[in-house]
């Protein structure tokens, strides 16, 4: 076989090693303009980043965990589909002179067996081998995420796009992270609406997009507050699984996961929020509650759960920007307060 030396690989790309048939290439992925270099779950197939520096430093046998849905897999399943391009494009330029380098040896033994024998015919044959400059490697146009996020316990530096439960390296996040992270990405949102033009806002308020931005925010912040508040209530109370079985989606009422607080982790939510605050986050769910099953319109039972906030049967309520500020605002405090 050819010695390693005749390959000539196009930049980013080098022959590092043959033994028999096997070939080994290595082929550089360049970073993104902040370091990092991409990441593609193999199960959700959404894309993650890692700072380049922190990802190098890792041992060979790391396994890594999708942020999103927490897949856990060799660090080399998660190659994103244009890193593939870019390998396979190294691969074949070694293919490529590898063939090169064949149709050479059998012409050149075939010119020489013509040649060798008596008569008038007389052939000659150049070689076409190195000839050819080596094609360039497929280029990494990949996304890239604003904000870097460090893992607070392992250091590493990596960036989504969107909500996450996990850091690529250690696994899964505390509860009290992801809630902040999620609510931090709400915020964003609503920061982008405020930073569109007026003339823009106005068009998007008469489709009715910012009253619908605005209901998502806060069934958005019930979920998350839902997660936070159940999945600290299992790491805290032993058996808490089954003290929650057959309850259904008892972290949506705030009330009963009030008492559940107070029963078996000795904890006043109410008092830990502040009472005012308390009432007006109920207050808030409650609308979320009708824009999710009634369309927004008022029912018999909303007036007997809030008899003091003037409702009346019949009426449609909305949420409004305020409201969805106000929401994420009351829940990053009741996240943060919780002892």
């Amino acid at each position: 076989m050819t010695a390693l030396i005749r390959y000539r690989m196009p930049d980013g790309a080098d022959v590092v090693g043959q033994a028999g048939s096997t070939i080994t290439i290595q082929v550089a992925m360049p970073a993104d303009d902040a370091g990092h270099i991409g990441r593609q779950c193999p199960t959700c197939k959404r894309m993650f980043r890692i700072h380049a520096d922190d990802f190098q430093a890792l041992p060979d046998d790391q396994r890594l965990t999708c942020p999103y849905c927490c897949t856990v897999e060799d660090h080399s399943e998660f190659v994103t589909e244009q890193q593939q391009q870019r390998a396979l494009g190294a691969a074949g330029e070694v293919g490529l002179q590898l063939a090169e380098q064949r149709l050479d040896t059998m012409f050149k033994d075939m010119v020489r067996r013509v040649n060798s024998r008596r008569g008038g015919v007389r052939m000659s044959y150049s070689g076409s081998s190195g000839s050819r400059r080596p094609r360039s490697l497929p280029q990494i146009i990949e996304e890239a995420p604003i904000r870097e996020r460090t893992c607070q316990e392992c250091g590493n530096r990596y960036a989504v796009f969107g909500e996450h439960v996990a850091c690529p390296t250690c696994g899964p996040l505390p509860a009290l992270i992801i809630a902040e992270d999620a609510l931090a990405a709400q915020e964003c949102v609503l920061d982008v609406l405020l930073q569109l033009p007026v003339e823009i806002r106005d068009e998007l308020r008469e489709a009715g997009a910012l009253e619908r931005t605005a209901a998502g925010i806060l069934g958005s912040a019930v979920s998350i507050i839902e997660t936070f508040l159940k999945r600290t209530f299992l790491d805290r109370v032993a058996g808490g699984d089954a003290i929650i079985a057959k309850k259904g989606t008892i972290f949506q009422r705030l009330d009963d996961a009030a008492k559940l607080y107070r029963d078996h982790m000795g904890i006043d939510l109410p008092a830990a929020l502040g009472t005012p605050e308390w009432d007006r986050l109920f207050v808030l769910y409650g609308i979320r509650h009708l824009l999710t099953h009634t369309n927004g319109v008022v029912d018999q039972k909303h007036v007997t759960r809030f008899p003091r906030q003037g409702f009346v049967v019949g009426q449609r309520v909305s949420a409004t920007l305020d409201d969805a500020r106000e929401v994420l605002h009351l829940a990053g405090r009741l996240v943060a307060q919780l002892p």
